[in-house]
């Protein structure tokens, strides 16, 4: 019985250890954007899930590490135009407003870079 105490006692240290060390390393990460701003912008193209808000994982990744956007299979032509003469933007349209509800809409731009970076 001891030596499964003892083996508990190290496991669940070892395991505290490991937990502290993943948030002081998260702490002070650089992300992406970060380490290049001023150099070039780092790119994602975000699927239609990150769009609209059902993958938060990857809106949160992006958020963080990226400065740049476009829509992946949104932007694509079957997508816009389904049918000859009739166009659908509506999840193009999404793609930079899915991200940037954090930011204060007004007439100024709300980014220094090219279309679709955030900032």
């Amino acid at each position: 019985m001891k030596k499964n105490s003892k083996l508990k006692t190290t496991l669940t240290i070892i395991f505290l250890v490991l937990v502290v060390c993943t948030i002081k390393l998260q702490s002070q990460t650089t992300s992406l954007k970060e380490a290049y701003k001023g150099v070039f912008y780092i790119g994602v193209a975000m699927n239609s899930e990150q769009i609209n808000g059902e993958d938060e994982a990857g809106r949160a990744l992006i958020e963080k590490q990226f400065s740049s956007i476009v829509g992946e299979n949104c932007m694509k032509n079957e997508v816009i135009q389904p049918k000859e003469g009739k166009f659908d933007f509506r999840l193009s349209d999404l793609t930079k407003a899915s991200i940037t509800p954090r930011f204060s809409i007004s007439d100024k731009p709300i980014t220094t870079g090219p279309p679709g970076t955030i900032s």
